[in-house]
């Protein structure tokens, strides 16, 4: 073991012998720090002397406690496999340094070659050194704290030495010691410990039984003896169910419920066995009272028969199977329990009836307050009695449509007042005004389409609409969702820097109306052309392209934008940022059933649009097309009906659209004005004419038409575009 000269050593057994301590800890605690024997021998010795002597028991203590000392010296210096045992304990003497003294620390460290180094001071001394002193007071730098070792001074009891000591006059070191007591014994001058520390009585013996009623149970924890050992007090516990292998034996009734008896029974044929329950549990086995009752009318599987005739039973009742039984069945009904079925009745609530559903009165009738009735009604009609739907009614055994006068639509009313005819359409019939010529007068016609009398098919094209663009004139640009072009009857939709305004005798729309970056988007107008608010004369046109009947239908109209990078234009894109000048696309919409559906966004590549329409359209290719269109314009899906040859798409256009509502033809003419201004569309003759069928959306209400225009520009771009649109013309004619 070490020697350790510290002054901690000598505070903590000095501590514990002064506040009595004396406890398996403390005594453990100064075990542990109490220095071997060779050394403190040594250092007893060196202590009597100078503090050179001093220093040399040290070193005679080191060698002491070479086997104990295990690792790296205490002061952490050196390389661990050479100092390894060694401990730097032994000073050099203090020695004269001129008129001062060189006092060395206590404690060294050891280095790279198992040598120990001493940190030392340099101490005044007032009268001068001489012989490894000063002159006048030898204590000067002399530190006492290496006491010698603690040692047993009897068989209960350690001298324990105390640290700091005093230093004499000359210049030697003494200290005090005081008597600590070891409760368990000092053996080789070490208080001895409890041998009980660490142990745990908490494992007993078994128990087990003491004979066939009694357990003998080890308690726990038990106590431990002065030799380390445990003991346990047992007792003896009764079982009352008796005791078998090691451990009183549970309750065989413990969890068992008698809740289940034998079933009833008859003793004999006029006496039934009625059991109890709950029963009672005794070894672990269930048992039931039970009683006997006489029965006057005999026993049966542990019943009393309660009559033997009906005649036993009370009125309203019937004796079935020895029981009665309420007469509520079509052989038993009321308080006579009349026989309904003899009659071919049935019985409800005590009465015999004709029928209590419709299954009880066979083909072709239907149960009604529990009659039977023919099925020839619109609630149940024919064999099958089914409910014949909206606009249908029962007649003759089946359900037939409403399409006459007298019956027509989905409420089979009568016709009459403006509208005393019945078109016959099966199911969906309605009352019109008219079903032929004959039904009109004043010189009208009757549209067998709508079923409407109106003005003969004009003979020549006859305008419903019109729009030039010289007024309201403005220089500024409308924007925004829904908003008033101006004064006109036109209503506007942009988004981006896009903007739509009437000036200098055309409708115009851009993609630049401020001083702000350009970016994604598009800008359109648009006008009602049937229902609240139209411009259009619905007199002549109707919005329901096919309800033109025998007519065709003529747009005309100019259009133009500018193409300053001659981009061909579109109306798709692969990704929103290829969008730059390729999504530049140029549409007069002819008729549409939503303007707010031509509205998608401009930030995605996907259909965003729900408006559905007839368009034409410059973009995609250098060519004018005229297109069906669905999920709006802008990356919608478009379907070219007829295309014209190319044509330089800076230049001004001409456009006529020609339909045909008898036969669903298109008609698609297209020419190049020039470089400098429009042509009348509505006069001369077309470069280009193409045709083709097509009747996808002529068959609903297309109640909105107008200019639309789109461009792809962001980011890094600044291109501006424009577009223009002029003399829009609508009109009809008998159709060849």
């Amino acid at each position: 073991m070490r020697l350790l000269g510290s002054p901690s050593l000598v505070r903590a057994l000095v501590a514990c012998a002064l506040i009595g301590l004396w406890a398996t800890a403390c005594a453990e605690g100064t075990e542990a720090l109490t220095p071997g024997s060779g050394g403190g021998a040594a250092a007893a010795a060196g202590a009597a002397g100078n503090d050179a002597s001093a220093g040399s028991g040290g070193a005679s203590g080191t060698a002491g406690d070479a086997s104990a000392d295990v690792g790296v010296d205490a002061d952490g210096g050196g390389d661990a496999s050479v100092c390894q045992g060694v401990v730097c304990n032994a000073p050099p003497a203090s020695q004269c340094s001129g008129a001062n003294l060189q006092v060395y620390e206590p404690n060294g460290t050891c280095g790279s070659d198992g040598s120990c180094s001493y940190a030392s001071s340099v101490v005044s001394c007032p009268s001068g050194c001489a012989s490894g002193s000063c002159i006048g007071d030898p204590c000067i730098g002399v530190t006492c704290n290496t006491p010698p070792a603690s040692f047993c001074s009897s068989a209960t009891h350690r001298t324990v030495y105390q640290s700091p000591g005093t230093c004499g006059g000359n210049g030697s070191c003494s200290y005090q010691s005081i008597q600590a007591f070891c409760p368990f014994g000092c053996v080789n001058d070490v208080c001895q410990g409890d041998p009980c520390a660490g142990v745990t009585c908490t494992s007993p013996p078994s128990n087990y039984c003491k004979d066939a009623s009694y357990l003998v149970a080890n308690q726990s924890p038990g106590s431990c003896g002065s030799s380390g050992q445990c003991s346990y007090a047992t007792v003896d516990v009764f079982c009352a169910f008796g005791c078998s292998g090691s451990q009183c034996q549970g309750d065989p009734c413990a969890g068992v419920s008698c809740v289940t008896p034998p079933a009833n029974n008859c003793k004999d044929a006029s006496t039934a066995r009625i059991y109890s329950t709950p029963g009672s549990c005794a070894s672990g086995a269930c048992s039931y009272s039970f009683a006997e009752i006489s029965c006057s009318y005999g026993c049966v599987g542990g019943v009393c028969n309660n009559c033997q005739l009906d005649a036993h039973c009370p009125s309203g009742q019937w004796c079935q199977s020895g029981s009665c039984t309420p007469c509520n069945d079509s052989a038993h009904c009321g308080a006579a329990c009349t026989n309904c079925a003899a009659t071919g009745k049935v019985c409800n609530a005590g009465q015999c009836v004709d029928c209590v559903g419709t299954g009880s009165c066979g083909s072709g009738k239907y149960c009604s307050n529990n009659v039977c009735l023919d099925c020839n009604a619109n609630s149940h009609c024919g064999p099958s009695c089914v409910a014949c739907g909206p606009g249908s009614s029962c007649a003759g055994g089946a359900c037939a449509p409403c399409d006459t006068n007298a019956s027509c639509g989905a409420t089979c009313s009568p016709c009459g007042g403006a509208t005393p005819h019945c078109k016959a359409q099966g199911t969906a019939s309605v009352c019109v005004q008219c079903l032929s010529n004959a039904h009109c007068s004043g010189g009208q016609v009757c549209n067998t389409s709508s079923g409407s009398c109106g003005p003969p098919c004009p003979t020549t094209l006859t305008g419903a609409f019109s729009a030039d663009f010289t007024a309201p004139a403005s220089a500024t640009w409308y924007s925004g969702t829904d908003v008033q072009l101006n004064t006109s009857p036109w209503k506007v939709y942009a988004n981006a820097q896009h903007g739509v305004r009437i000036n200098g005798g055309r409708l115009g729309i851009t993609n630049k109306r401020g001083s702000s970056s350009v970016g994604h988007g598009h800008g359109y107008a648009y006008v009602r052309t049937g229902g609240a608010g139209s411009a259009y004369d619905n007199q002549l046109y109707n919005p329901t392209l096919k309800g033109n009947t025998g007519q065709e239908v003529v747009w005309s109209l100019n259009l133009r934008r500018d193409n300053p990078e001659s981009t061909n234009g579109g109306f798709s894109c692969s990704s929103t940022s290829s969008q730059n000048d390729i999504t530049v696309g140029l549409a007069y919409v002819l008729a549409t059933d939503s303007a707010a559906g031509l509205n998608a966004s401009a930030g995605t590549c996907a259909s965003s649009g729900a408006s559905v329409g007839y368009a034409v359209v410059v973009g995609g290719s250098n060519r004018v097309r005229l297109v069906r269109f669905s999920g709006g314009l802008r990356n919608g899906a478009l379907t070219t009906l007829v295309e014209s040859g190319t044509f330089t798409v800076s230049n001004y256009f001409s456009a006529r659209v020609t339909y045909n509502a008898v036969t669903d033809q298109w008609r698609l003419e297209a020419r190049n004005d020039g470089t400098s201004t429009f042509a009348d569309p509505a006069a001369g003759s077309y470069t280009f004419s193409g045709t083709a069928t097509d009747g996808s959306y002529v068959n609903q209400p297309l109640e909105f038409s107008g200019p639309y225009f789109q461009t792809g520009c962001c980011c890094l771009c600044s291109s501006t575009y424009n577009a223009l649109f002029d003399n829009v013309r609508v009109g009809l004619r008998c159709a060849p």
